[in-house]
């Protein structure tokens, strides 16, 4: 995984999408951050208080708009955990070799990203 290669796709992709706003922006970058930290293992395991912290953003309902829109749109694909001792799965789509769509099988789930791999899982230790 290429850092600055994901992330400069990520915000062309972002640039070319009416859709985001300021809050969606932010929220991809604090969840890129922490996919960083986990080596760009997936799926990572999320706590809403610390992304909301990390992303800026102050509404839970912000956050979980955003967080749904972007699995909707094929950003990433959001696991909710709907367990407050249990964080929420997120799986970070590679977007650095190609914006062609590609199938993923995870865990007998198929997965729509664009050109990447999801591997084994792995919890956020931060």
């Amino acid at each position: 995984m290429n850092y600055i290669k994901q992330l400069s796709t990520a915000i062309e992709k972002f640039s070319d999408d009416d859709r985001l706003n300021t809050a969606h922006v932010s929220l991809y970058l604090a969840l890129f951050q922490l996919w960083n930290l986990n080596r760009f293992k997936n799926p990572i395991s999320i706590n809403r208080a610390e992304v909301m912290k990390i992303s800026k953003i102050g509404s839970k309902g912000t956050y979980h708009r955003c967080l749904n829109d972007f699995n909707n749109w094929s950003y990433l694909k959001y696991e909710p955990s709907h367990n407050p001792l249990k964080g929420s799965i997120v799986y970070m789509f590679n977007f650095e070799t190609s914006i062609e769509q590609a199938s993923v099988q995870v865990q007998g789930q198929l997965l729509t990203q664009h050109s990447g791999q999801v591997s084994e899982p792995s919890i956020n230790n931060t």
